[in-house]
């Protein structure tokens, strides 16, 4: 498996309202390439990565095309050991033409993993599902089924997301057309929820929370991000995507208890995309949930550059009129140049994490990932960069445990326009990274 020397430099910084700057390091860090594939994908908008780890286990999956695309897989591959080496890359899914798209992955309570994606193998965009009992080893939703198709309509259902809180239950978000009213008689693209117990297959029924109780109009909704209330997962659920709003796209946001959506971004002059969603209890309150910490974190353009924005809300605040947004939202990367695809992870102890692709201010057609670690107010923003100006960055994944924050990007060959699936890792000191 071949590795790419990185550089990392860490700049220590306090995050209350704003990103201020202090003492600065560097050291040498090396990024495996796990997918070692050479076109791991080649549409790069919806073929991000995605990672999930715990005690060290590390869980990667992602999409991937044969050279002249006709051969379309998801794969799979993990780590027993924090990363420093990952098995062979396996296939979960594979066929002629049919286009994976949007993979996501996650833990269940029992150690189970369960994945989400979408594929057209029936003519048109389905959201599928399975399981795995032995850490990837071999995948089947049951014993009859090696998938489950949660949508099977008529309509296009696209960019799945998916969250279990670490219990036994899991929910998936994703946007869909296939649902027509007076307004859209055509099908307006809506964000829909559907949640299950893997332990006896039952699901709800599909939900439209984007649409709201009291809404009489609406614009198409896509890219939904998903977050569910551990204490609570069925009950207390928290969901963004993107929509038009003041004429530009904005960050709406819905909870399970609210009558309507509310414009969290709010802009009058920016586009705002790729919103992410995470929940901590950082008062390790009771049970009922009260004091969830709900983190959103989505991309914004400002002044001709695109910057990463940071708001949260409590649930206490989570009323039915106002969610809590109220504050104005943080500027976390404050890039002279352009900053995208954020992501974001919570660990165990609370602490959370963020990272996003930005080119880098200083030298011309270098790119680099930038990691921020809250805990409490501390932040540290740290830096990967690539050394070599013929490969690019994109699509940032990210997961934590109590000792490393986990790193997933794709990495574009800028010669031979190919991508591979790069990982690294951060340990987590005493006081954040």
């Amino acid at each position: 498996m071949k590795a790419r020397w990185l550089y990392l430099a860490v700049i220590f910084s306090v995050l209350v309202s704003t990103l201020t700057t202090g003492q600065f390091q560097q050291a040498d860090f090396i990024a495996v390439n796990v997918s070692n594939s050479g076109v791991a994908c080649l549409d790069e908008d919806s073929c991000r990565p995605s990672v999930v780890a715990q005690s060290g286990d590390v869980f990667v999956v992602w999409t991937e095309e044969d050279a002249d695309g006709t051969l379309s897989t998801v794969r799979f591959s993990r780590s027993d050991n924090e990363g420093d080496t990952f098995t062979a890359p396996t296939t979960i899914a594979e066929a002629s033409g049919f286009n994976p798209k949007n993979v996501s992955i996650d833990l269940l309570a029992n150690g189970d993993l369960i994945l989400v994606w979408a594929d057209d193998r029936n003519g048109n965009f389905d959201i599928f599902v399975t399981l795995s009992n032995n850490e990837g080893s071999s995948w089947r939703w049951d014993s009859s089924n090696p998938v489950l198709n949660l949508t099977s309509n008529e309509g296009d259902s696209l960019a799945p997301t998916l969250d279990t809180g670490n219990m036994d239950t899991f929910v998936v978000a994703w946007s869909d057309d296939s649902e027509e009213d007076d307004l859209n008689p055509d099908g307006a693209r809506n964000i829909f929820v559907r949640a299950g117990r893997a332990d006896d297959a039952s699901l709800t029924e599909t939900f439209n929370v984007s649409r709201g109780f009291l809404s009489t109009v609406r614009f198409p909704a896509d890219r939904p991000a998903l977050a569910v209330n551990p204490n609570r997962p069925l009950r207390s659920m928290f969901f963004a995507w993107e929509q038009e709003g003041n004429r530009f796209n904005d960050i709406f946001f819905h909870q399970t208890s609210a009558f309507n959506p509310i414009n969290i971004s709010n802009s009058e002059s920016a586009q705002s995309e790729n919103v992410v969603l995470a929940v901590r209890n950082p008062l390790n309150l009771s049970d009922i949930g009260i004091g969830q910490q709900v983190i959103a974190v989505w991309q914004e353009r400002v002044s001709g550059e695109t910057q990463i924005f940071l708001n949260t809300a409590q649930e206490g605040d989570l009323v039915l009129t106002d969610p809590g947004f109220g504050k104005a939202s943080l500027n976390l990367s404050q890039a002279p140049r352009s900053a995208s695809s954020p992501a974001i992870a919570i660990n165990e102890a609370n602490q959370f994490f963020i990272a996003w692709h930005q080119e880098d201010p200083d030298v011309r057609n270098r790119n680099i990932v930038r990691l921020v670690s809250v805990v409490d107010v501390l932040g540290l923003a740290q830096e990967v960069s690539s050394n070599d100006e013929n490969f690019s960055f994109t699509n940032v994944a990210l997961a934590a445990d109590a000792n490393n924050v986990y790193i997933l990007l794709l990495e574009k060959n800028l010669s031979s326009n190919t991508v591979d699936v790069l990982f690294t890792r951060q340990e987590i000191g005493n006081s954040g990274l």
